[in-house]
């Protein structure tokens, strides 16, 4: 029998007049969120379409997100992205999931759009829209939260485990030591009541499997960017199952950077690298092209920042003492000395 949200994909395209959209790194919080947003949404009266802000050829890059979706035979066919050929009306309104301030363009065909609500886990950055922020460790959370407040609707089995799934890998499977976890991320993954099992541990390996990427595909599979007041473009690239040895390790990685900063017009280059091995979790920052624009001692204190490569490519290398600061931590600190 097929489920419910897979019933809702196959007829979604038709509902462009309302539109889900996550941060453009659509990594599987935001694609999570944008799919039971929408589902939800028209489960409401409110008929929408997620649509996933990359392009379809960059999906493979997200293998915890191809891995969660086929175990739950969700066809990724069903999926809608930037370059999908969808029509749109005159004017759309968007529901942002994951991020708090659309940037225009992100979806090319939308030329017009009104920001109707919110849901959202990172510092607000001023936009528009009916939100609801909070600083907890996953967007799911929150969606969680809204969903489960509404007695008409029942949360069907795929839905609650693309839920649990996207809480324990955010929440680094609800390890309150990493600073990442919450009471309401707790509280929620308690209420969504499915057993955790393999669910964690299957999710890290097929996120750190990247055996077939190269690091052109590393740094864009999970980045965030800003332009600053200068008009250079920032990118905060996000690595995960690689340290510093690792990351120096892959093959024709000056090529590939290179690449990467040309195809997009990069300024300022930052990749913040981590792994998780032998029991330990570590972090390595990375100041790439254009590192002579940030104010290191700026970020030194907040990161405990201790420099291990004086010299590389333009910049250094750092190993990051606080590894409770992922990028969410990091990204701010970038826009307030750059922006």
């Amino acid at each position: 029998m097929t489920s419910a949200l897979v019933e809702f994909l196959r007829s979604s395209r038709a509902f462009t007049s309302s539109v889900v959209v996550g941060n453009p790194a659509c990594d599987l919080d935001s694609v999570v969120c944008s799919l039971v947003q929408a589902f939800f949404l028209t489960f409401k009266g409110a008929p929408s379409v997620p649509i996933l802000p990359i392009a379809s050829e960059d999906l493979p890059l997200r293998t915890e997100v191809t891995f969660l979706l086929r175990r739950l035979s969700i066809p990724l066919s069903l999926l809608h992205f930037r370059d999908s050929p969808l029509s749109f009306p005159d004017h759309v309104t968007l529901h942002l999931v994951d991020h708090n301030l659309y940037t225009p363009g992100t979806l090319p065909g939308i030329h017009s759009h009104t920001v109707s609500s919110v849901v959202d886990h990172h510092v607000d950055e001023g936009g528009p829209g009916d939100k609801m922020i909070k600083m907890v460790g996953s967007c799911a959370t929150l969606l969680t939260e809204i969903i489960t407040s509404d007695p008409s609707f029942t949360i069907p089995p795929d839905v609650r485990t693309l839920l649990v799934s996207t809480i324990l890998l955010d929440t680094i499977d609800l390890n309150s030591e990493q600073g990442r976890t919450t009471p309401l991320d707790l509280e929620m993954f308690e209420r969504l009541a499915l057993p955790r099992g393999s669910l964690y541990s299957d999710l890290i390996a097929a996120k750190t499997d990247i055996s077939e990427l190269t690091a052109f595909d590393l740094l864009r599979r999970d980045s965030k960017s800003f332009i600053t007041s200068s008009g250079e473009i920032v990118v905060v690239a996000s690595i995960t199952g690689l340290d510093w040895e690792g990351f120096e390790r892959l093959p024709d990685l000056s090529s590939h950077i290179e690449r990467y900063l040309h195809e997009y017009s990069v300024g300022v280059l930052v990749v913040m690298l981590a792994n998780h091995s032998g029991g330990q979790f570590t972090r390595h920052l990375v100041l790439g092209h254009g590192a002579h624009l940030v104010k290191v001692e700026e970020l030194e204190g907040p990161l405990q920042l201790e420099k291990i490569i004086t010299e590389w490519s333009g910049g250094a290398v750092y190993r990051q003492g606080n590894v409770k600061a992922s990028r969410k931590v990091v990204l701010p600190l970038m826009r307030e000395q750059l922006e």
